[in-house]
């Protein structure tokens, strides 16, 4: 299994700035779909604003 290293980005994939920002993004749903809670960590570029979301971990998973 990759550790964290592996995936984590280290320039942005839309204008190639090294300029990025890390946050916590969870999101919970009742039925359906999404089920009881989803975490993903999400880098953000500083100069365009371009996010890429990476899946942490499921309520239900873990």
């Amino acid at each position: 299994m990759p550790n964290r290293a592996d995936w984590v980005p280290t320039k942005c994939a839309g204008c190639g700035s090294e300029q990025l920002k890390r946050a916590e993004l969870s999101m919970h749903g009742k039925l359906g779909f999404l089920g009881p809670a989803y975490r993903f960590d999400v880098y953000i570029c500083k100069e365009c604003g371009y996010s890429e979301l990476f899946f942490q971990g499921a309520k239900w998973i873990m």
